[in-house]
């Protein structure tokens, strides 16, 4: 028991750091940064065309090998067969690579949980992840009163992902309870999560010092004058009434906009820079010809996609 809430406890802060960080940024692709030091990042621009996880075996490839497979995966991003990949099919590959990791990590939890006939209870999933359940974790003689923060979080994210109300989760709706950003009934929970976390004194907005301050206050590089300045001006820039606040609307429009795909943004991106021709579509040379920029070499972290296929 101790081991499997220990790992239970472990996916969960997992999760709960995967959404803070994206939401340090706006919901993203990848969890990792699109920039570094005011720098372009094409580590996220593997994660997100090829897949993370098994990255270490990637990093064994050949520059040769990996431009064979990148070959292969040119292929299938083709669905019309005309040697020309455009930036429809380009973010569809990177749509399937993210709705692949999402289905992916919610069946890694999924399993390690205690569920009948595909359903999954509140008082089950507390059991497997805290190792106690109480019907009050409120009381200071529960033993879930040390996690009481989180257990409330969680119901709330619980309730908007149970569709039809009856208490109890199938994996379809464990799913949106662990990425609620692929569902527009429960996207709203992450930033209303992330506004909590900022919101230090409690008044349901965000002034100017807890936007800087952030919740990675930790992280030494948010403690220079240089970035404090940008937030500083990020605020301005997101305050839309100029009231010195930012309320939920205004942080849902930085978090969740309405109308921004990540995908397409992501595969323009790659188009813009792999497109030496500038006719608006990539051959499979150009794209190998920018294999650096889609898988990248030896050096490099991620390439799940490119090794996992039989085909390869």
């Amino acid at each position: 028991m101790f081991d499997m809430t220990f790992n239970m406890h472990f996916l969960r802060l997992q999760v709960m750091l995967s959404v803070m960080i994206a939401c340090s940024r706006g919901l993203s692709l990848s969890e990792l940064p699109h920039e570094v030091d005011g720098k372009h990042n094409e580590h996220y621009d593997h994660e997100v065309f090829l897949g993370k996880d098994n990255a270490a075996e990637f990093e064994q490839l050949t520059e040769e090998e990996s431009k064979r497979r990148l070959g292969l995966i040119v292929d299938k991003i083709d669905k019309d067969d005309d040697d020309k990949v455009s930036e429809v099919e380009l973010a569809d590959w990177i749509w399937y690579i993210r709705t692949s990791f999402v289905a992916n990590d919610t069946n890694q939890i999924w399993i390690q949980l205690d569920h009948e006939d595909g359903q999954l209870t509140w008082e089950n999933y507390l059991r497997k992840t805290f190792g106690h359940y109480h019907e009050n974790p409120e009381s200071p003689h529960s033993p879930l009163y040390k996690y009481r923060a989180r257990v409330k979080e969680e119901k709330r994210r619980w309730g908007l992902a149970d569709l039809n109300s009856d208490s109890v989760l199938t994996k379809t709706e464990f799913m949106y309870f662990v990425h609620p950003e692929e569902s527009k009934h429960t996207k709203d929970v992450i930033v209303l999560e992330y506004s909590e976390k900022l919101d230090r004194n409690g008044d349901g907005k965000i002034d100017i010092e807890e936007f800087v301050m952030d919740i990675n206050s930790h992280d030494p590089r948010t403690q220079t004058q240089q970035w404090k300045d940008l937030r500083r001006q990020e605020f301005g820039q997101r305050d839309k009434n100029k009231n010195g606040v930012l309320d939920f609307e205004e942080m849902k429009e930085w978090i969740s906009p309405e109308n921004y795909n990540p995908a397409k943004a992501e595969a323009h991106h790659l188009i813009n820079h792999a497109d030496t021709d500038k006719d608006g579509v990539l051959t499979k040379a150009e794209i190998i010809n920018s294999f650096n920029l889609f898988v990248g070499s030896q050096a490099l972290d991620y390439g799940d996609v490119l090794k996992k296929h039989d085909e390869f």
